[in-house]
């Protein structure tokens, strides 16, 4: 049975994961930046440069966590806001600090601001429905103390509809976030279901194929035991070769399957469907294809992965590969291994959001083989795609 798609983000959060300096590295650097600005302009209205400079490094510092652990980085980011806000006005209070005309306690801080915005917009973006929620009260809280509890008169005035603005942009920047988020996710599981659905397919006509022969060679022997025990004895040897082929392809694929299959059946790829990829229609990119002749005497299940692999890199090639003059399709065979490539001298296009599906189906197929796969730019120019599958299953 096939369980439930994650929440939305829960794949985008997983991959940032141990990656929290890299991905926070350009937030942080403009927190440290505006940090400077806030300094300048609390200098300029004789603002206290302690505070400006203590809450926003209170508040900056957990944009380095945002994306490692969201939701405690949002909440933390919150909280800090909000213990400023009640010290800045308990220090008023007692008249800890002196006031100009508009501002009261310490300058607001831009890179505090900016701080809990991104923080929450991450949260917003990784974390459960629930957790979401609970951060953006946290936020509105932080958001709505800031204004009431440093500032006063016209100033506080000003800032509320700002603050406001503020506050909607940020939740709504991480709910569309999260929704671009879901939309690749659901992207991918269907890439990888429509794989699996291929594969099963292939599996099945090789079963059938083996099964089939199984029982011929089963009937013919029974027919001539008594007379050609020898004929017998040759139909068993080939009952037992049938059936470990047989079980060698289920045991490479049958982990990765759905049962419920409602698609029809197709049959299983040769190599001379390898060959005949080499022949292409008028003003499509030409196609060389170099196959190895140890190919031919691979298994037929290996062959079939060979061919849909073939064909969904040759497709990305036409697709992508911008002003390409050739496309090079080559199965070469080395031990143990079968190695395909497809390279291509086109101009290197950056996938957009809903480009490169078919390199997951790809990575799926060769993962569920045991096999390696990498795609990518090449040096000389052109994109490169390679994928070697074990010939006896790992």
């Amino acid at each position: 049975m096939v369980g439930r798609p994650p929440y939305a983000g829960a794949v985008v959060a997983t991959r940032w994961r141990g990656r929290s300096a890299a991905v926070a590295g350009l937030p942080l650097a403009i927190v440290g930046a505006l940090v400077v600005v806030d300094v300048v302009i609390a200098h300029t209205l004789s603002s206290p440069l302690a505070a400006v400079v203590l809450t926003d490094l209170a508040v900056g510092c957990w944009v380095v966590l945002a994306h490692r652990e969201p939701g405690l980085a949002a909440v933390m980011a919150a909280v800090s806001s909000i213990g400023v806000s009640l010290a800045v006005a308990a220090l008023v209070r007692v008249g800890g600090y002196g006031y100009t005309s508009l501002v009261t306690g310490s300058w607001l801080g831009f890179g505090e601001l900016v701080a809990l915005a991104y923080v929450t917009a991450v949260a917003v973006r990784l974390v459960r429905p629930l957790a979401g929620a609970a951060v953006v009260a946290l936020f509105g809280i932080a958001l709505a103390a800031l204004v009431r509890l440093r500032h006063e008169g016209t100033l506080e005035a000003v800032l509320a509809i700002p603050m406001a603005l503020g506050f909607a942009g940020t939740v709504a920047v991480g709910l569309y976030l999260r929704s671009v988020d879901r939309t690749r996710e659901q992207a991918d599981l269907r890439i990888r279901q429509d794989e699996r659905n291929e594969i099963a397919r292939e599996l099945h006509d090789l079963v059938a194929h083996h099964v089939t022969g199984i029982v011929l060679q089963a009937q013919a022997a029974q027919l001539v035991s008594d007379e050609r025990p020898e004929v017998a004895t040759e139909a068993l040897a080939t009952i037992e070769g049938a059936g470990s082929e047989a079980l060698r392809s289920m045991r490479a694929m049958v982990g990765t399957l759905r049962s419920d299959q409602t698609t029809p059946l197709a049959p299983t790829a040769t190599v001379d469907d390898l060959l005949a990829m080499a022949t292409t229609q008028p003003g499509e990119v030409p196609v060389r294809v170099s196959i190895d002749d140890d190919v031919a005497r691979l298994p037929a299940s290996l062959v079939a992965s060979l061919h849909r692999i073939a064909r969904e890199a040759l497709t990305n090639a036409r697709r992508h590969a911008r002003e390409a003059s050739r496309v090079d399709l080559v199965i070469t065979r080395h031990g143990g291994d079968v190695r395909i490539s497809v390279t291509d001298d086109g101009a290197v296009v950056t996938a957009g959001p809903a480009q490169g599906y078919g390199l997951v189906g790809i990575a799926e197929r060769v993962d569920a083989l045991g096999g390696r796969f990498r795609a990518g730019p090449v040096a000389t120019g052109g994109w490169e795609l390679v994928a070697e599958l074990p010939v006896a299953p790992r």
